[in-house]
Parts: structure tokens; C-alpha cells; sequence
């Protein structure tokens, strides 16, 4: 009798534990943003294209609780305005860009790539050998493991990779996606990609 009850036991210990799990799976997948389509890649880069000529602390690009949003306050206008709701509700700072982007791709199907698996190509970042596409967000700092500059890949011009950004050098503008960008004697280089799903 008491061998009955033992196997009974395990055997409710054993069910629940992969009614757990199933949950545990429904839960995860409900929570993974879907696939980025073309036509939504194409409207991040319309709609990133649009702001071209913006200054840089413009009142657009403005998050709550910083003020002028610059070059992170841009990207995530652009995500909300274009994606909407939780996909498009990116962190108000590069550091918080960064650090819930690779979260996200930890835990869901997006690709977050740093440090060797960001691939060169001469000066520039080698978008093919990454899988880059067009609205993946490229981040550069100045070598202290955080993030302090967020633009975003708008795709290539005669095998020259370019990105969009709010910089303090002119605002909006679209530039080559090269591994170093900032001033002479202040570079930043690029540390990570989010590639979206």
C-alpha cells in the first residue's frame, strides 16, 4: 500500500511539474514580440528618414522624467510612432536601450549581438556577415561597457552601410555605419546590435 501511494505521489509531482513547464512555454511565447515584416522594416527607415534636418534636443523626441530625448529619445519615437504598444516601448536612455534589448533577445527570438560577434568589414560594420537589416538598432560608447550613442541601420548605398541618428554634430542625419563614429579625439565604437526578430 505504501509503494502505491509513493508511485501516486511521484507521479502527481511529476504531472504538475510539466503542467509547470507548459505554462511556463504559453507564457514565454505569448510574450515574444512576432516577426518584424518588410513592410514594418520599411516604415521604421520612412519614418526614421522623416525627422532628417531635426535639431538635436528638438521637443519631438522628449522622455518622461529626462526631457530632450536625443539620440535614445529618437529611436524610441520612431519605435512608438511606427510599432506602437509594448513592442515599440523601448527604454528612454541608450544604457536602458541596451540592457532591455538584450533581455529581449535573451528571452525571445531577437538577436543581440557584442564584443567578437560584431563582424568588420575595413572601417565599417560588416551588416551581411551579422544579419543586420534595415530598423536593427547599432550601439557605440566610448569603451566603458555601457551604451552612450543608439542609431539605427536605414541599409546600403554601393556596399556602404548607413544608419540615422540624432547627433550633437547637426541633429537628425543619415551617415556611413562605420565601427568608430564621434569627433577626433572623442570616438565612440560600436559595442552592439539589436537585431530585431
Amino acid at each position: 500500500m505504501q509503494k502505491i501511494k509513493k508511485h501516486r505521489g511521484r507521479r502527481v509531482l511529476f504531472a504538475g511539474a510539466l503542467l509547470l513547464a507548459a505554462g511556463i512555454a504559453l507564457w514565454a511565447h505569448a510574450q515574444a514580440p512576432e516577426k518584424l515584416t518588410d513592410a514594418q522594416r520599411q516604415a521604421l527607415v520612412a519614418e526614421a528618414e522623416s525627422y532628417q534636418g531635426t535639431p538635436y534636443e528638438s521637443e519631438a523626441f522628449t522622455c518622461p522624467g529626462i526631457g530632450p530625448g536625443l539620440c535614445a529619445g529618437y529611436v524610441r519615437r520612431v519605435y512608438l510612432d511606427v510599432l506602437g504598444g509594448e513592442r515599440g516601448e523601448i527604454g528612454r536612455t541608450t544604457a536602458e536601450q541596451k540592457a532591455e534589448l538584450a533581455d529581449r533577445a535573451a528571452h525571445f527570438d531577437g538577436r543581440y549581438l557584442s564584443g567578437g560577434a560584431l563582424k568588420r568589414n575595413g572601417a565599417y560594420l560588416d551588416v551581411g556577415a551579422m544579419g543586420i537589416k534595415p530598423g536593427d538598432l547599432i550601439y557605440f560608447d566610448e569603451c566603458t561597457g555601457s551604451a552612450r550613442h543608439v542609431g539605427m541601420y536605414v541599409g546600403e548605398t554601393d556596399g556602404v552601410p548607413w544608419m540615422i541618428d540624432n547627433n550633437a554634430n547637426g541633429g537628425v542625419g543619415k551617415r556611413p555605419l562605420t565601427v568608430t563614429i564621434g569627433r577626433e579625439g572623442d570616438p565612440y565604437e560600436a559595442v552592439a546590435v539589436y537585431c530585431n526578430p
